[in-house]
């Protein structure tokens, strides 16, 4: 598997759909339906990744998302272990799971993502009249220092204290990382490893 890193200067935002094509002697890729607007990073706890049906205003959401163009990525989590515990990755990923795609938001799926988040792309799109999308990595229960990168950890001596306190520390992350069984999801670090990293370029 390659990694490529795509540069250029896009369009501003529009309604108007392109095309990517990218060939060589041998081959030819083309991926179209492409467009060109704003994409928001929405991170939390439960307060966040509350759906759409949670809200009072529900239905009347449900029938705007049909009048603009907004798409969102919900990021769920994507390894456990034997015991149901989940596994978040001990080094920064360069990408996210193959299996989580950017979804046009309709009336038929809206119920099921981030009622905040479709709430606040509705009102963007309101606003700037261009497409936009929202990456959704939204966790009950977590805290601050899971969204943190270790670098920025260790040069804080506050949360470094706070975490050597509590024993959320982790010391060899390659050795003592995912041995917090069911707190495996709030882990130091683990969350900007898996769901955070991998949108640095943005």
């Amino acid at each position: 598997r390659h990694h490529y890193k795509l540069t250029f200067n896009a369009p501003k935002g529009s309604y108007n759909s392109y095309q990517l094509v990218i060939k060589n002697e041998k081959e030819e890729l083309i991926q179209a339906g492409i467009f060109f607007g704003d994409v928001y990073l929405f991170m939390g706890q439960s307060n966040m990744s509350y759906g759409l049906r949670a809200l009072e205003k529900s239905e009347y959401y449900k029938k705007e998302v049909e009048k603009h163009m907004v798409f969102a990525l919900q990021i769920n989590e994507a390894k456990y272990d034997s015991e149901g515990n989940i596994i978040r990755p001990f080094m920064e990923m360069e990408d996210i799971d193959e299996k989580f795609k950017f979804e046009r938001i309709s009336s038929s799926n809206c119920l099921d993502y981030s009622g905040l988040t479709i709430e606040t792309l509705v009102n963007l799109s309101k606003k700037v009249n261009y497409p936009v999308a929202g990456i959704i990595n939204a966790i009950g229960g977590v805290s601050i220092d899971a969204f943190i990168c270790r670098e920025e950890i260790l040069h804080d001596e506050k949360v470094l204290k706070f975490l050597k306190d509590t024993g959320k520390f982790i010391e060899k992350p390659r050795k003592n990382f995912n041995t917090f069984k069911f707190a495996n999801y709030t882990q130091m670090s683990g969350l900007y490893n898996e769901k955070v990293y991998p949108f640095k370029d943005l």
